[in-house]
This record gives C-alpha cells, sequence and structure tokens, in this order.
C-alpha cells in the first residue's frame, strides 16, 4: 500500500459486501448496511454504478463473463468470510471472551452495527494509519457515532516486529483471551510476518483463537479460478497493493501447529457452502479457491 493513501482493496472490500445486499437474493450471508456507505456510496444508483464500472475495467483485462464470475465470488466470499468470523466471535462470547481484535480492519463495521454488544466485548480495530483515518473520516460523513467499544491499533505488519506490544499500548490485556479475525490480509504478506504474528497470537492467554482466510495454489484449482485469481492480482497491483500469496491446507495448517496453536479447523468450498449456501434457491455457491481456518491457543 502506499504510503499517505488509505487502502484501495479496503474500500473494494466494502463495496462487494454492499453488492451482495442488492445484487444476491435473499437470505443473505451477511447483512452490512454500512458497508455502502463507508465505501462511500449514498444510494443504491450509484452503488450499482460502481459496480458496473468495475466489471468493465475487469472485462477489459479477461472477458465479460469472467468478470460477472469474479464479481459473484467476490460479493459471496467477502461477506462469508466476515460471516464466519462473526459467527465464531458469538461462541468465543459464550464462553467468556471479551476482546475481539480485528487485524487489518480495513472498513469492517461490525462494531458499529452491533452496538448491543458494546458492555461485552471490546474491539480493537488494528490497521494501516491511513486506512484508519480514511474510516474515521467516514463514519464521520455518514453521522455514525463512534461506538464506545472500539480502540484504533496502528500497525504495518511488514515492518512492525510486534503487533502485541502496540495493543498492549493500547488497553489489550494480555493475561485474558481473545479472539483475533485476519481477513484478506495473508496473500498480501510474506512468510516472515504470517509466522510472525501467528507466534504472537498462540502466545497468548488460553482461550484465544485466530481465524483466517487464505487462496490456494493455483495448481488447485479450475482454469475458471485461475483466470479470477489472476485478475484478483492484477487489480490488486494497479491499486498499488500487490498480493498473491498462497498456501496448500496441508502447509498452511502446518504453519499453524508450529506457531505453538492447538485445535486447528480448515474448511474449504464444500463445507462452507453446506453451512451458508445450503438454503439458497439460486443455487450460488463458492468454488474451491478460498479456505477459512479456526486456530485456537
Amino acid at each position: 500500500m502506499e504510503q499517505g493513501r488509505s487502502s484501495q482493496t479496503a474500500t473494494l472490500c466494502a463495496m462487494l459486501r454492499a453488492a451482495h445486499l442488492i445484487r444476491d437474493s435473499k437470505p443473505h450471508v451477511l447483512s452490512d448496511e454500512l458497508a455502502a456507505p463507508l465505501a462511500g456510496f449514498n444510494d443504491e444508483a450509484s452503488l450499482n454504478g460502481a459496480l458496473d464500472s468495475f466489471a468493465k475495467e475487469v472485462a477489459h483485462i479477461s472477458s465479460e463473463a469472467t468478470a460477472q464470475a469474479w464479481l459473484e465470488i467476490g460479493r459471496l466470499s467477502i461477506a462469508m468470510r466476515s460471516r464466519y468470523a462473526e459467527d465464531a466471535l458469538t461462541k468465543a462470547l459464550e464462553r467468556g471472551v471479551s476482546q475481539y481484535v480485528v487485524l487489518g480492519a480495513g472498513f469492517d463495521s461490525f462494531a458499529y452495527r452491533r452496538r448491543d454488544l458494546a458492555d461485552r466485548v471490546r474491539v480493537f480495530e488494528v490497521d494501516h494509519p491511513d486506512t484508519q483515518e480514511k474510516k474515521r473520516a467516514r463514519l464521520a460523513q455518514i453521522r455514525v457515532p463512534s461506538a464506545v467499544n472500539v480502540t484504533y491499533v496502528s500497525v504495518d505488519f511488514e515492518k512492525q516486529p510486534s503487533i502485541i506490544t502496540p495493543l498492549q499500548a493500547m488497553g489489550y490485556r494480555h493475561d485474558q483471551p481473545a479472539l483475533f479475525s485476519w481477513l484478506g490480509v495473508v496473500w498480501y504478506l510474506s512468510d516472515a510476518a504470517i509466522e510472525r504474528t501467528f507466534r504472537e497470537i498462540a502466545a497468548t492467554a488460553p482461550g484465544s483463537e485466530i481465524v483466517l482466510d487464505y487462496l490456494v495454489p493455483e495448481s488447485m484449482i479450475d482454469e475458471r479460478c485461475r483466470q479470477i485469481v489472476q485478475i484478483a492480482e492484477r487489480t490488486a497491483a494497479v491499486r498499488g497493493e500487490q498480493g498473491g500469496r498462497s498456501f496448500e491446507p496441508a502447509r498452511m495448517v502446518e504453519m499453524l501447529r508450529r506457531a505453538g496453536f492447538g485445535y486447528v479447523q480448515d474448511l474449504g468450498a464444500r463445507e462452507l457452502n453446506v453451512r451458508y449456501l445450503s438454503s439458497r434457491s439460486d443455487g450460488l455457491q463458492i468454488p474451491e479457491m478460498m479456505r477459512l481456518v479456526s486456530a485456537h491457543v
């Protein structure tokens, strides 16, 4: 990400979460009514216009059919991974966890949608300071009041040797368990940065948990999915955020266990489609390219 500029892919992810509500029929995987205004859209017409423009941008480097497939898979996958993290938080709250650390928070809206949980969980939003500044400005523009349980923590995952140290400086309790969500981030990072973060979280209080998503290598997916991954790489690069990291499931699980985690659950498209999309009448499914992981301390 360019210094002095907020994450463009964070805006894109919010736009796709919003697109799920207007382009896909009910039941919605995630109902994020704040996604559109956080992404900068005041009404459905402006959001649809941006989605159509983005589809044309993608079609220019692929085809119209691939562009539409990219948008469909993108909005479903992004809604699904956020729902997965929020489901994990619901279970964590039931077992007494009261800290939620959103790594690479971008324009995540959880704390502002779930004000009913303000007295039960403290939310630490961790991200690059430029993205945080943009988000706070957007919240002010759309007149969304501050959430009393949110703390912003500025971190550059590649450059800073620790995420726990700045968290503790802002009130995070290292002696109490927490849920860490790390969505849409490892795709951009080096192995060293990923493994360092894993080790730090695995050394937190017993009962802590991390949930994250990752893409599998192109050798494990079909040609249609390979084209979609390549488009994702190009669109991220155009926005100054070069991604492309992927992992075989066995390697991801091994990295987590080597870092010190105990129980690890790694879910692919088959399990996720059953969990989140089985009640749909339109047949929408995600393909076998994204996986979601939960690992416990």
